[in-house]
């Protein structure tokens, strides 16, 4: 119901969305209310999974259909060898970083790149949980790659990689490095 002078568009499509606009020295911006980041990815080898890393593109008129989508999550990429089946992978901050859950999406008719602010507050929104399904099996002699996309964030006091094998045992990756 927001009548605006271009096409804004967000991927994957969620309802129950708003849109509201605002000049702003840098150009024109478009703030997206209730989009959703998923506390839980599915698994796709080699990439992210349906759902998990949403764009957002803006046209310049409203008769330019040319839509030119912006990442706005960035993505953490585990690699691992061993004899393990992985089933799950969570990645929680040691600062309780927001990670998931509802966020409000800046995007910029200019070629600017898209901002997004989390407002998850509860313990669910600390964490991103990747879900191997029945498990993914790993080789001793060639890498898996494990791709969990995350909202760009600074994880201040490093963060936490819990991995889960299907004979139900833990295994932590710990980092006490601030990494961006």
């Amino acid at each position: 119901g927001t009548e605006v002078p271009c096409n804004v568009a967000l991927y994957p499509y969620a309802e129950g969305i708003s849109l509201s606009g605002a000049s702003l020295d840098a150009g024109t911006a478009y703030k997206i209310d209730g989009v959703v980041i998923p506390a839980v990815q599915n698994y796709v080898a080699g990439s992210f999974g349906n759902g998990s890393f949403p764009m957002v593109a803006v046209t310049e008129t409203i008769s330019d259909h040319a839509l030119r989508f912006k990442n706005i999550l960035g993505a953490m990429k585990l690699q691992f060898k061993g004899a393990q089946k992985i089933v799950s992978i969570k990645v929680e901050g040691k600062n309780n970083e927001t990670l998931s859950g509802p966020a409000t999406i800046t995007a910029y008719a200019d070629d600017m790149t898209p901002a997004i602010i989390m407002a998850g507050t509860d313990d669910s929104a600390k964490s991103v949980t990747l879900d191997c399904g029945d498990g993914v099996q790993l080789s001793e002699s060639i890498v898996t790659d494990f791709i969990i996309a995350l909202p760009p964030v600074n994880f201040s006091d490093g963060f936490i990689v819990k991995v889960t094998d299907a004979d139900g045992d833990s295994y932590e990756i710990v980092t006490d490095v601030t990494n961006t």
